[in-house]
């Protein structure tokens, strides 16, 4: 072969190999990408600008109530519904929002044995003085034994994708003992924080007004994490998710503090006790709680006047109303 002839294909051949080498980066990001591509999980279009216009206002409640936590949504063809992915402490967990239960898919079926996630929360106690003859006549179906038994529960899948408390050895894993206005109990270590938060906050109050430090030194006892159902229901008590604390009195001073049992000492008409009449913490102590997220159970139609609850969602809807 001639040599100019060899040295021209030499330097062909060179230059294929420079070409190649700088198209080996381009290529792997073109390789790359055909593997997102086929591998990603297939959101069709629609449900995309769907997700974005038309998401559960209850959302945004939550992504306020909740900063730690990330929610994210797409509606899903198949199901007919909202698909809410959850990322909690370091968990992703699937529900569905079935008019606002936000359920797991397995319970799509039996939505209507679920009450909504957020219910409206009333702002002040209801004084038994200004109840009309309706109202009344509601109160006491509403707290009727039967109605109880067959009434909507709270279902239990958001708060496992927030708190995993989906059975009792799970719940159990996640608990922190803590002490409050000096007793001890154990309560899920995500919301000791903001129990912690409360009792700064009650103890500063304590040292201006005297009624406050009266209440301190009068409690008698507290509790948190126990495992049961709320009586009468086949609801699951918050006190069995560790998100629910009680403080009793040492000496009730012949008033009562739990609608209950009032009614099953077989006074009909409990929804009447005056407000005068019901052992209760002193207003500035509620606020305290409701400032860290936690609920009193004295709001309540049915009221419990010893019970804290972690429910930061239903404060940011009464409050964003």
């Amino acid at each position: 072969m001639p040599q100019g002839r060899r040295r021209r294909i030499l330097y062909s051949t060179m230059d294929m190999k420079r070409v190649q080498q700088k198209l080996q980066p381009v290529l792997f990001l073109i390789f790359l990408l055909c593997i997102l591509l086929f591998t990603a999980p297939i959101v069709p279009i629609a449900s995309m600008e769907r997700s974005a216009e038309e998401a559960p206002p209850e959302l945004a409640i939550l992504r306020s109530a909740y900063p730690d936590v990330l929610f994210s949504s797409y509606y899903d063809e198949e199901v007919g519904d909202w698909r809410i992915t959850v990322q909690s402490d370091g968990r992703v967990s699937e529900l569905y929002y079935a008019g606002g239960r936000f359920l797991k898919e397995e319970h799509l079926s039996d939505r209507e044995k679920y009450r909504v996630l957020i219910y409206p929360f009333r702002e002040r106690v209801t004084d038994p003085e200004t109840m009309t003859p309706e109202e009344i006549e509601w109160f006491s179906r509403f707290g009727a034994t039967e109605n109880r038994r067959t009434a909507p529960v709270s279902a239990d899948d958001f708060f496992d994708a927030i708190y995993d408390i989906g059975s009792r050895e799970a719940i159990e894993r996640n608990l922190e003992r803590v002490t409050f206005l000096g007793y001890a109990f154990r309560i899920h270590r995500l919301i000791a924080e903001p129990l912690a938060r409360v009792e700064k906050k009650v103890r500063g109050l304590s040292a201006e007004d005297p009624a406050i430090a009266e209440y301190i030194s009068q409690l008698g006892s507290g509790d948190g994490y126990q495992w049961r159902q709320i009586r009468d229901t086949g609801g699951r008590s918050f006190h069995s998710m560790g998100l629910a604390i009680d403080l009793l009195p040492k000496n009730y001073h012949s008033k009562t503090i739990y609608w209950l049992w009032e009614k099953n000492a077989g006074n009909d008409r409990w929804m009447l006790i005056p407000l005068d009449q019901r052992w209760m913490p002193p207003g500035p102590v509620v606020d305290a709680f409701e400032s860290e997220g936690f609920i009193w159970g004295g709001k309540w139609p049915v009221w419990d006047n010893m019970h804290f609850e972690y429910r930061p969602e239903l404060l940011h809807a009464r409050d964003e109303q």
